[in-house]
């Protein structure tokens, strides 16, 4: 059996495997006019971004949710539709390079809420890639150093800086706050002026008056940054213009992200990204095989038939080498923290809290009786076996179950449906 770990933070999607590893930017770019427009993915969309900004979208993964988009996106509904055609490209470009998926491990970010969960195993269900484990992203990272601290992950338009404790042996997620501003575009937009006014500089061309040539620098900066993580200085070249950039002049991009976790304790992870910029500083970084190795290395002390939530806490093999941080980081107050309850929304909806399953579907407000075999039940096709309610065989194609903790045969209080038809559903209990 092969297993594959989908990597998420939305600058960089990745399914890592034993012999591949195939990453894509969360970016999507619309090809074609209005109506006509189809969808690509790739490196090819990020080196569209500046030239092409209005026909490309870098928030669906961090707003993964079934609200409308504003405005049209080839012919996407909202942000699901674009998650569910990305998965599908990445998919298949992974089957095709190291073959069938045959065991799929999520590495979600600490800030993709309990709903985003829901809805991102729904749209795995859908593409028949439904997950065994779904692991915490910065719980991995610190996994790495196998210390209590903080971890950054760098995702487009913001950081995301999560509290990991060190409590006796276990390493436990704590809290997650945003650093918005510091992402990974605002980094790259950073660099660009630096090395703009370095162009200018040596060379008296400026290539931010065309539009071509804006792109052309842009998208050589991601392999001048890995040069100057070995190298004091980097060459590049625009449209006929050589000129050179060093990692000194770069270090006030990294020093000025770092200040946002100034005199936190414990160790400071990082991932490959912001790795890879001049002036972070930081105790831990993995590369995508290793991440994949301490994940599995979490998994190797899960029981085989334990429930499917996210995991946010794992043995520390030796904590006497580990150091125990203060409860809290210093984390600035320019952060924002995110909503608690996304971390609660999941034992509130939990089936152990209710014995007893739904009796009613909840569209748009209105409850509808299940057991009645309502026009609407039956629509999302609701049948009773015994005390369970579950979805009928044939409907299954078309009903996507939200939920870590129902399933098509098991549907529990709480539980979320979505309808290809974009018609959401939540499943409730009336008592009396």
């Amino acid at each position: 059996m092969s297993r594959f770990y989908l990597d998420i933070t939305d600058s960089q999607i990745a399914l890592i495997a034993e012999s591949s590893i195939i990453q894509s930017p969360g970016a999507a770019l619309a090809n074609g006019s209005a109506g006509e427009a189809s969808l690509a993915f790739g490196k090819v969309v990020f080196e569209t971004l500046k030239r092409r900004p209005l026909e490309t979208r870098t928030d669906f993964w961090a707003q993964l949710s079934t609200a409308p988009l504003n405005a049209e996106f080839a012919g996407a509904r909202h942000s699901a539709d674009l998650v569910y055609e990305h998965l599908k490209f990445l998919f298949a470009e992974a089957e095709r390079q190291a073959g069938p998926i045959d065991d799929l491990v999520i590495i979600a970010p600490s800030n993709l809420n309990q709903t985003q969960v829901e809805l991102l195993l729904g749209i795995l269900n859908a593409v028949g890639k439904p997950p065994s484990a779904i692991l915490d992203r910065a719980l991995v990272h610190q996994h790495v150093v196998g210390k209590g601290g903080i971890h950054l992950d760098l995702q487009w338009r913001q950081v995301v800086a999560t509290e990991i404790r060190l409590e006796d042996d276990q390493l436990i997620v704590g809290k997650s706050s945003t650093l918005p501003g510091n992402g990974y575009l605002d980094l790259l937009e950073q660099c660009l002026e630096h090395c703009a006014d370095v162009c200018v500089e040596q060379t008296r061309f400026d290539p931010r008056r065309s539009a071509d040539a804006e792109q052309l620098l842009f998208n050589a900066i991601p392999d001048a940054l890995a040069t100057l993580t070995h190298s004091e200085e980097a060459s590049l070249s625009v449209s006929g213009y050589d000129f050179k950039i060093s990692r000194t002049g770069l270090e006030f991009v990294g020093k000025r992200l770092m200040t946002a976790v100034e005199g936190a304790s414990g160790a400071v992870s990082v991932d490959g990204l912001l790795a890879g910029l001049p002036g972070a500083v930081f105790d831990s970084t993995a590369s995508l095989t290793t991440l994949a190795e301490a994940a599995e290395q979490i998994l190797g002390s899960r029981a085989a038939d334990a429930e499917l939530s996210r995991i946010s806490r794992t043995k520390v093999e030796d904590p006497q080498q580990a150091e125990n941080p203060p409860s809290e980081a210093n984390v600035k107050e320019v952060s924002k923290e995110r909503d608690e309850t996304a971390r609660t929304e999941k034992s509130i909806a939990s089936p152990a809290a209710d014995v007893a399953g739904p009796t009613h579907i909840l569209i748009n407000s209105r409850a509808y009786s299940i057991a009645n075999q309502s026009t609407e039940a039956k629509g999302f096709g609701l049948i009773t076996e015994g005390d369970q309610v579950q979805v009928a065989e044939d409907f299954r194609s078309q009903v996507n179950v939200l939920s870590t903790e129902s399933s098509y045969d098991q549907l529990h209080v709480g539980c979320r449906l979505y309808r290809n038809d974009g018609t959401e559903a939540l499943l409730i209990r009336v008592e009396g």
